[in-house]
């Protein structure tokens, strides 16, 4: 497999878009997942991501290689793999694992009626990413099913905001309330 090497690679551009801005993420629908924990859960309740990118050293490792073949089974997701500097200044985190999944993220939903009783939360203005990840972690360890955000709350699908919640995100329902 080839290794990306260039900064000015299409889909280096638009990884690094993605880690870095909200409105980007907004208007593609795509975010980024850092981490094997995380793109298991993803796999196991959402399915495959629509790209692995990978750092050269990541991939090399047999034990990741046996890891990937262990939770994609014969048919994996398109992997890319990435020269391990590069993946350094494309990972949205300070200390990388080696692997990113670009995945769709679920739209939020419109505000709507339930008609059960289901355990929520509503979130005011929570503007630091990883206090918002730190509480959806901690809503779906309750239970709850619905997460309300005011419009003025963090990007829920950020690389930050999802790398706090350690896979929250995929067992809740996110609705956009205007407060």
């Amino acid at each position: 497999m080839p290794v990306i090497t260039s900064r000015d690679h299409p889909l280096i551009k638009r990884l690094i878009k993605l880690e870095e801005s909200s409105q980007y993420r907004k208007r593609t629908g795509l975010t980024l997942l850092d981490g094997i924990h995380l793109i298991q859960i993803h796999c196991s309740i959402l399915g495959k991501p629509e790209n692995l990118i990978v750092s050269e050293s990541y991939f090399s490792d047999t034990d990741n290689k046996h890891f990937m073949d262990i939770i994609f089974g014969y048919k994996p997701p398109k992997i890319t793999i990435v020269d391990d500097s590069l993946f350094r200044a494309i990972s949205p985190v300070k200390t990388p694992t080696g692997i990113l999944a670009l995945i769709s993220k679920p739209a939020l939903q419109e505000k709507t009626h339930a008609r059960k009783e289901v355990l929520s939360v509503l979130l005011e203005t929570i503007q630091d990413p990883g206090n918002l990840g730190s509480i959806l972690r901690s809503a779906a360890a309750a239970n709850a099913s619905h997460i309300y955000l005011s419009k003025h709350c963090a990007d829920a699908w950020s690389p930050k905001t999802l790398r706090a919640a350690m896979g929250a995100h995929f067992f809740c329902i996110f609705m956009k309330i205007a407060i």
